[in-house]
């Protein structure tokens, strides 16, 4: 676990922890759809919608999270109703990492090839950046 703090400078013992073991197979994106068998991402060699851009933009993430019900929302405050979802990125249209709000109000997130963790929302902006966008879907749509 001590590498994961290497990668991730803002990572500390207090706002994470690791919650399933490293596994290539899949990805941030991938983790937040639900899909723990494929590498998602709009780049060659990636798995991706053959009908989507092959563009890393938020307009192009729109298309894709608006596919499973969500759409855009103002923050990431615990709504009991919703689940949402979080962009972070450095430029501002551009998403770099992407993590899903659990019911207790915290993150999870698959760190590229690297272990899934639980995690408070800015946990992670030193490694991928602040929060560009977040997504919320009604629980059960």
């Amino acid at each position: 676990m001590t590498h994961l703090f290497n990668i991730f400078r803002g990572l500390d013992a207090d706002n994470h922890r690791v919650t399933s073991p490293e596994d290539p197979d899949y990805n941030c994106l991938g983790w937040v759809l639900g899909d723990k068998s494929r590498f998602w991402w709009p780049a060659d060699g990636n798995y991706w919608p053959a009908d989507l851009p092959r563009i890393a933009a938020l307009e192009t993430f729109d298309l894709l999270l608006s596919r499973q019900g969500y759409v855009r929302c103002p923050d990431g405050a615990l709504e009991s109703d919703f689940s949402k979802v979080v962009a972070y990125g450095h430029i501002r249209r551009h998403p770099k990492h992407f993590a899903r709000q659990l019911s207790n109000g915290l993150w999870t997130s698959k760190l590229g090839k690297l272990e899934d963790i639980e995690h408070e929302l800015e946990a992670l902006t030193s490694a991928y950046g602040r929060e560009l966008v977040f997504w919320r879907c009604r629980v059960g749509s």
